[in-house]
């Protein structure tokens, strides 16, 4: 940038006004002045209509000026007069999702009426980017428009499809039509992109906490734990105490699956990580559940001598009182 602000101080220099306009305001961009850089690349656009460049930065800068709609307008004119790079659909992308066409105009169509062949999810056809597919009418197919975040998000990948930044945002709203499998792809290169690219690590650590959501949702229970963990220890929360509420919402996502012993894992594994009578009773109840009434009885001590408030001492009290019938009544 300090070269570029010494071009525009010599008397001499030799750019147009269009160009200086357009050197001033990406200058006002990159300084975080999204308001002057609005007024300089209007005035760029102006002045040169016909250059797709001029409309891209000033797309740029609306959306740092949290002007979504116009950026998009400004962007879906850049790609008109011939602009067709990753950043230009990704940044579109953004300016689409931010003034809420996520997902645009979503169509139903019955695909044989208007393909060859059937098309797969993530699919580019000229009706749209298929999201989803009706499930038990295999020949209905849901697309959503060239107006919106997710498919101008698959067109910056097709421009450069190991673009980190595009990745993530892909992986987002794929995410958000409940194609997770699709959105676990997606963040998984990007991570391995981001590993290289992002000295301060906040996009990865973002990524590793969206690819955790999308696993939970895949009920994939072990790799959701494991990518809260990574996101965790990139953002520096490092206590074990930190992860503890994460073990109790992949414990109940196994119970809900019937998941049993998989639940007490993840509750013996919340209890290791911070210790708590309520933790040791619900690992105490799961443990009861699976018939285990010795096991359930010594949580049950143990969350008993950590001194509760007297109305959970008393429930502590009877679920003893009950574990220790039941052990008897094993033992006979």
């Amino acid at each position: 940038m300090k070269g570029a602000r010494a071009i525009l101080e010599r008397r001499d220099a030799s750019l147009s006004s269009a160009d200086r306009h357009l050197v001033r305001g990406r200058i006002d961009l990159l300084e975080n002045r999204p308001a002057a850089a609005r007024r300089e690349l209007s005035a760029a656009v102006r002045s040169q209509p016909g250059r797709a460049s001029h409309h891209y930065w000033l797309g740029r800068a609306l959306l740092a000026d949290n002007a979504s709609a116009m950026a998009s307008s400004a962007f879906q004119k850049a790609y008109a007069l011939g602009l067709g790079s990753c950043d230009l659909h990704r940044c579109w992308a953004e300016a689409l999702r931010a003034s809420g066409a996520a997902l645009g105009d979503l169509r139903q169509l019955r695909w044989r009426d208007v393909l060859d062949a059937e098309p797969v999810v993530g699919e580019t056809t000229p009706h749209g980017l298929v999201v989803q597919t009706v499930r038990g009418r295999g020949d209905v197919i849901i697309v959503a428009p060239e107006k919106s975040a997710i498919f101008q998000a698959q067109q910056a990948l097709k421009a450069d499809p190991g673009n980190a930044e595009a990745l993530l945002l892909a992986g987002e709203l794929w995410a958000e039509v409940d194609q997770h499998r699709l959105a676990v792809r997606m963040f998984r290169q990007a991570a391995r992109q981001l590993a290289g690219e992002d000295p301060q690590e906040t996009r990865l650590a973002r990524c590793h906490e969206k690819w955790a959501a999308s696993s939970l949702a895949l009920g994939r229970l072990d790799s959701y734990l494991d990518h809260t963990g990574e996101r965790a220890r990139l953002v520096g929360d490092t206590e074990p105490a930190a992860m503890a509420p994460y073990y109790e919402i992949a414990a109940q996502e196994a119970s809900s699956r019937g998941q049993l012993e998989r639940q007490i894992k993840y509750l013996t594994r919340a209890a290791e990580c911070e210790q708590t009578a309520v933790r040791l009773v619900n690992l105490a109840d799961a443990l009861l559940v699976a018939q285990r009434p010795e096991e359930a009885q010594l949580r049950l001590k143990r969350a008993l001598a950590l001194n509760p408030p007297s109305p959970e001492r008393r429930q502590i009290r009877s679920r003893l009182n009950r574990t220790a019938f039941l052990t008897d009544s094993k033992a006979k």
